[in-house]
């Protein structure tokens, strides 16, 4: 209790009259950092004098106290035995209190000076950091509003460029009007399903041995499919893509004897790393000019035989068509129209880096794969995002031929090795 009447209250005359001054010295000081004398503010400026008055006290009365030793004098010890009264026990309480006291006022000291009103150039300044602080926030939920709007606004555009597209579609191919109160699209009559076709090309072609016969010599690394177990995709969506993987890859053995395929690859991400976006085959030949040449290929298999075609409603949109029914055609999910992924177009831009400054001819494709003895869709013309354009296998395995290549053997051994750890495993 004594040590603290000896914190708060002044021990001298001298002391009193320093604390009124301090206090009227708050006020002098306050008035003029506020210009007015009659500020409420001012009674503040006092307060901060006062704590400063306090500040000052402590710091030099703790400074004092650890060079005279005198704080001991506020305890008692009665409770210590005279030996232990005589030991630096009472020096060592005598330290600490005296930091203590130093602490206390320091913080008295700098609350004082923090806690002085503000001059009327620092209020201006700090209104307007303050304002600027709302302005930026302003600008960023503006901007944010601005951008949602822009999307909405895109969105909308497209909406209404996909309905012009439709409509042109319809009258281009005569497609047949809906009759009220069956299902349509965009009131054009939409089927369940197309009336078949004719088998691929290459459908008869296939013989279950190309793959086991391309991998026993080389010519093919990977498990077509094998990837896909891997991705998200529902089981039904795995075991179709599986099938048009392996489908194609009998075909690529069966028909291109002067590649090597390799088959479910991981992809690249921006910063060259590997990542769980796949390349379905990328094969490889090379040509008797000296140039590598290189198709990364992304195998489809959709919905229809050779009397359905797709055709692009949007860059990264297609709708489905029956042929022979003049109507628009439905998928698994019930609609005609399917979104396409960029993921090709975002892998090219990430394989650019391996590719740039070396003998090499890259070429990117989607290839709708048939999957029965319907054939394949129609995709003339089609392309997914990024202007790559989707082919069927019978034009995927001319492209490939019809560049002079060589045997497999002269094929650079560094694209083997470097397609060959891209494998899944």
């Amino acid at each position: 209790m004594k040590y603290l009447l000896l914190i708060l209250v002044p021990s001298s005359i001298l002391q009193w009259l320093s604390l009124v001054a301090f206090a009227a010295a708050g006020w002098f000081v306050s008035s003029r950092r506020t210009g007015n004398q009659k500020d409420t503010s001012n009674v503040w400026g006092v307060l901060c004098g006062i704590l400063l008055f306090y500040g000052l006290k402590n710091i030099f009365g703790g400074l004092s106290d650890i060079f005279n030793k005198d704080v001991t004098k506020y305890f008692e010890y009665k409770f210590m035995a005279q030996s232990v009264r005589n030991t630096i026990f009472p020096s060592l309480i005598n330290f600490l209190l005296s930091v203590l006291r130093i602490a206390i006022g320091s913080f008295l000291a700098y609350s004082a000076y923090s806690n002085l009103p503000p001059t009327p150039e620092e209020k201006r300044k700090q209104e307007q950091a303050d304002n600027l602080t709302k302005a930026i926030i302003n600008s960023n939920d503006v901007n944010r509003t601005l951008r949602e709007i822009d999307r909405q606004t895109e969105r909308q555009r497209n909406a209404e460029q996909v309905e012009r597209t439709i409509l042109q579609m319809g009258d281009s191919l005569d497609m047949a009007k809906a009759e009220e109160g069956h299902p349509n699209y965009h009131g054009y009559k939409l089927v369940d399903d197309d009336n078949g076709g004719q088998p691929d090309p290459l459908w008869n072609t296939m013989n279950p041995d190309d793959i086991q016969q391309a991998r026993s010599q080389f010519r093919l690394y990977g498990n077509p499919g094998g990837g896909l177990s891997q991705s998200d995709f529902s089981t039904n969506e795995i075991q179709s893509g599986q099938k048009g993987e392996q489908v194609l890859a009998s075909m690529i053995a069966g028909n291109c004897p002067n590649v090597l395929s390799f088959w479910s690859l991981r992809g690249l991400d921006a910063g060259q790393r590997e990542t769980s976006a796949d390349i379905d085959c990328v094969i490889v030949g090379q040509g008797v000019d000296g140039m590598t040449y290189i198709w990364f290929v992304d195998a489809k298999n959709y919905k229809g035989g050779s009397d359905t075609a797709y055709r692009n409603i949007a860059d990264d949109q297609l709708v489905r068509i029956c042929i022979s029914q003049r109507a628009f055609e439905k998928g698994v999910d019930g609609r005609p129209d399917l979104q396409l992924s960029s993921n090709m177009d975002w892998q090219r831009t990430n394989w650019s880096a391996r590719l740039n400054g070396r003998a090499v001819v890259a070429e990117w494709l989607v290839c709708m794969v048939p999957t029965s003895d319907k054939g394949v869709p129609d995709v003339n013309g089609v392309m997914w995002p990024g202007n790559i354009p989707c082919v069927t296998p019978e034009e995927l395995v001319r492209r490939v031929n019809a560049v002079g290549l060589d045997s497999v053997q002269n094929i650079p051994l560094d694209w083997l090795d470097m397609f060959k750890k891209q494998l899944k495993k």
